[in-house]
């Protein structure tokens, strides 16, 4: 049971993740931040927003559903010349 006990709260999920993944960038801790604050519920089924502010809000999942932007294509990728020992060009004689 102890250790389960290191996990409770938002502090010991930053405390693992951090240990997990050598350190958190300050958007990744915004973004776990506003995940806390505004999607992740309590058993009375409200937020840790809702209850600050005393008002009830839109789902998180549905504003970024809303509001994100398209994704940047993928970079392209560079031809690889596979090197094959086997494969023989025919020449002319």
């Amino acid at each position: 049971m102890h250790f389960f006990e290191a996990l409770t709260g938002r502090n010991g999920v930053l405390s693992l993740v951090s240990h997990f993944s050598r350190g958190l960038s300050k958007l990744r801790l915004n973004s776990l931040t506003v995940v806390h604050n505004f999607h992740i519920r309590r058993s009375d089924n409200t937020t840790a927003a809702q209850r600050l502010f005393k008002t009830n809000h839109d789902s998180l999942l549905e504003y970024i559903a809303e509001n994100i932007i398209d994704f940047p294509l993928p970079r392209a990728r560079k031809a690889v010349n596979y090197f094959e020992p086997l494969y023989l060009q025919a020449k002319s004689a």
